[in-house]
């Protein structure tokens, strides 16, 4: 609102539109973004920093052809900053030209050892080749000079979790949370205090899988504090609202809870629960009878009955890597199996094979809608998506696709497992499914011979 005023009163309309974009990138809005950057370039369709800008946003959205035409431009401009270099490694990452990306971001590094922005992007190149201790060493180096820089803090934060160093790592989690709070400001965040007679809210930071997996501990919560108030996002809430321990519910922004003592977010409440993660408690969800009879008689079949997610949003930490594109799953589908879609979103590059296919589509209900159907699956397969964790957290047998580079929560986190009911299947190289979908097929094989045998 501001940056428009400026432009009416005669301010530069080029510095205003790039950093209007850059603010819809802060705000994941990457096509918004993407028609600033482009007005900007009708100014001056030379200006290195809006073409760098434009090559960002098209990054983050995806478009890599878009990206790739611009770069090319940027290439034979002769200001050559940090942004340019970024973006020009991890387009050439994305191509799976890793080792050229790798050494881009490496020199330049090396003559700018304290820029934030590539350390970064250099330490993310390292882990998904499986060159951990350099990414942490990179970090680990850049945050001792910037102990204050938020996003510093939240990387250092999940390493120290991956390496099972929980209480510095949620710690640290915490401080980075508080200082970019901008949720509720006037109620302060829960440290531990007493809350008998305390009023207390627990909101969605993350993802909605964050806030399915860490729920568990609302029954330890409950013990020490007797109001406590939810706030998730809207698809969810039906879901929270089936909760055993009678809590109160409200649609994340909805400004029900201004009153509340103390603030937490699902995640943070590892800060003083995570030592009871793996115990094993009731399940939180009761879903009414009905709903689930419902579901029985639409997807009734004599087949074995398996859910499927594949991939979670496109704009999801290191996506498009923790998905797995459908057309490699193939193999799975030539078994004698009815395949039900649980996820809402069909990416582009899956649309053509997944309307040619046989996989029912139901991803266009809710939470509560879905966990009815999960409960008369007879197995649910997904990769590291919200629908794993709803699966897992109704004790539905789940088998879990997993990257070779993943979220903390599947390192020393998961030693032992979180989930009962969840089977792992991890990459053992970067960007490679193969073994993955070749052990998936010959479990659900013996699955479907030995239910086939008993017919």
């Amino acid at each position: 609102e501001q940056y428009n005023k400026a432009m009416k009163f005669g301010y530069n309309k080029e510095i205003v539109l790039n950093n209007i974009g850059n603010i819809y990138i802060k705000e994941k809005n990457y096509s918004k973004a993407e028609e600033y950057f482009l007005e900007c370039l009708k100014i001056s369709s030379s200006n290195y920093l809006t073409i760098n800008n434009l090559i960002r946003s098209l990054i983050l959205k995806r478009d890599f052809a878009e990206a790739e035409k611009y770069q090319k431009l940027s290439d034979k401009l002769e200001t050559k900053n940090n942004i340019y270099f970024i973006n020009k490694a991890e387009l050439l990452f994305f191509k799976k030209k890793y080792e050229h990306a790798e050494n881009i971001l490496e020199e330049f590094c090396k003559k700018n050892k304290n820029d934030i922005r590539a350390n970064i992007s250099l330490s993310l190149i390292y882990s998904n080749l499986g060159k951990f201790k350099n990414s942490y060493k990179l970090i680990k180096d850049i945050y001792k000079i910037y102990p204050n820089n938020n996003t510093l803090n939240l990387i250092q934060s999940m390493n120290l979790l991956k390496h099972g160093n929980f209480k510095e790592g949620w710690k640290l989690y915490n401080k980075s949370l508080q200082i970019k709070d901008n949720y509720y400001p006037t109620i302060p965040f829960w440290k531990g205090e007493k809350l008998e007679k305390k009023k207390i809210i627990v909101y969605e930071d993350q993802g909605i899988g964050d806030s399915i997996q860490f729920s568990k501990f609302l029954f330890y919560l409950k013990k020490i504090c007797n109001d406590i108030r939810i706030e998730i996002r809207e698809s969810v809430v039906e879901l929270f609202q089936t909760n055993i321990l009678n809590l109160k519910v409200y649609k994340k922004g909805s400004n029900l809870n201004s009153d509340c003592d103390y603030k937490i977010s699902f995640a943070s409440l590892n800060n003083f629960f995570y030592e009871n993660k793996n115990k094993r408690e009731k399940k939180l969800f009761k879903i009414e009878q009905e709903t689930i009879l419902k579901w029985a008689k639409k997807i009734n079949s004599k087949k074995l009955k398996v859910g499927l997610t594949w991939s979670g949003n496109l704009h999801g930490v290191n996506e498009p890597h923790r998905s797995i594109q459908l057309d490699r799953l193939k193999k799975i589908f030539s078994l004698d199996c009815e395949f039900f879609c649980l996820q809402k979103d069909i990416w582009d590059r899956d649309k053509k094979y997944f309307e040619d296919s046989k996989i029912n589509y139901l991803g266009d209900n809710n939470f509560l809608e879905i966990a009815a159907i999960i409960e008369n699956l007879d197995l649910v397969i997904s990769t590291d998506t919200s629908i794993l964790h709803l699966s897992s957290t109704l004790e539905k047998l789940t088998w879990g696709l997993i990257s070779f580079n993943p979220e903390w929560r599947w390192w020393e986190y998961n030693n032992p497992f979180f989930y009962k009911t969840l089977v792992e299947y991890k990459q053992d190289k970067f960007d490679d499914w193969d073994l993955v979908v070749h052990n998936v097929f010959k479990d659900l094989k013996k699955i479907i011979d030995k239910k086939n045998h008993y017919l």
